[in-house]
């Protein structure tokens, strides 16, 4: 769209229960994408988006664990997450993950011997083919 001498593109935010920005997009790279589930942000951007009028083309909204760094306020502004937040949400993902993998090696751990068991019973039965003990 054009307003005046200048391209104006509409920016949009999607945002998840905890009104943490998960996703965003302009239409003006992305003309004719589905807007479901996305929040208008404003209609008066450039055609890179950008959180702030004033800020970073195409911010990165997550860090490295996919945890939110943004979130939408009840009265539209958008903040940046607290810090302690951020760090107590890395916290349990970490421990999340460190949970997901004991589990995966206990898991592991049980089918070798389940393995080793069903080994064994083969055995068994391949000596008694044999006429063996």
């Amino acid at each position: 769209m054009q307003k005046g001498n200048v391209d104006m593109f509409n920016h949009y935010i999607k945002v998840n229960d905890l009104q943490y920005i998960t996703d965003y997009f302009s239409d003006g790279p992305h003309y004719g994408r589905s807007i479901d589930g996305y929040k208008l942000l404003r209609e008066d951007g450039g055609y890179q988006f950008r959180l702030f009028s004033d800020g970073e083309e195409n911010p990165t909204i997550m860090d490295d664990m996919g945890v939110c760094l943004y979130t939408l306020g009840n009265d539209g502004v958008i903040n940046r997450r607290v810090l302690e937040d951020i760090a107590t949400e890395r916290a349990e993902k970490e421990r999340q993950s460190r949970l997901h993998a004991a589990a995966r090696r206990a898991k592991e751990e049980a089918r070798g011997v389940e393995i080793t068991e069903l080994q064994l019973a083969l055995v068994e039965i391949y000596e008694t083919m044999l006429g063996g003990e």
